[in-house]
């Protein structure tokens, strides 16, 4: 019997850990898009409690051209370097992840309009700093923001909005943060 015990544990364990790998982006540890949408709906779930959900969608701009210049192993670099620089900011909340191949989102709860474009604006200069083989690689990021407080909107609404949003940055110039809501207003 407890020798039962003990493997059901090791059992548990186990699972627990094949759960967490499976939410998780392999190259950069951050969560990945599926497990991302999940808690943003969470969040979407709850805004009527929390007042607002802030989804933000990072875009490297011109990152074809790192892994061309630079090579893929650079371009693997600078998508980690990124997840970190997401982590060192958005430190004190936020659920972080990956959506594409150079695609970031955050998804915030409970924060104003000023906040969350404050906290996105703050990975711009972060983003311009990453060197490779201490040379500059150049990167850049275009930001896409919806600030949502609207109740019963999907993650496929708020996501649409803030892609618009970052269409909307990548066409003003790239390297920027524009931002929209979805309200009841």
């Amino acid at each position: 019997a407890v020798e039962r015990l003990k493997q059901r544990k090791e059992i548990n364990e186990m699972n627990a850990r094949l759960k967490e790998l499976a939410q998780r982006d392999l190259l950069t540890g951050i969560l990945n898009k599926i497990a991302l949408e999940r808690r943003a709906e969470h969040y979407l779930d709850r805004v009527e409690e929390t007042g607002t959900v802030a989804l933000l969608i990072f875009d490297l701009d011109n990152f074809k051209d790192i892994n061309d210049s630079f090579g893929h192993p650079c371009g693997d670099y600078v998508l980690r370097e990124t997840a970190i620089k997401l982590k060192t900011v958005f430190h004190s909340g936020g659920e972080i992840g990956r959506i594409g191949g150079d695609e970031f989102a955050v998804v915030l709860s409970g924060e104003d309009v000023t906040h969350a474009k404050r906290m996105g604006e703050q990975m711009l200069p972060e983003i311009s700093n990453i060197r490779w083989q201490n040379k500059p690689v150049g990167a850049s990021l275009s930001i896409g923001i919806c600030l949502c407080s609207k109740p019963g909107v999907s993650y496929a609404q708020l996501y649409k909005e803030a892609d618009g949003a970052l269409y909307e940055a990548k066409n003003s110039g790239k390297g920027r943060c524009c931002v929209c809501s979805l309200t009841d207003r």
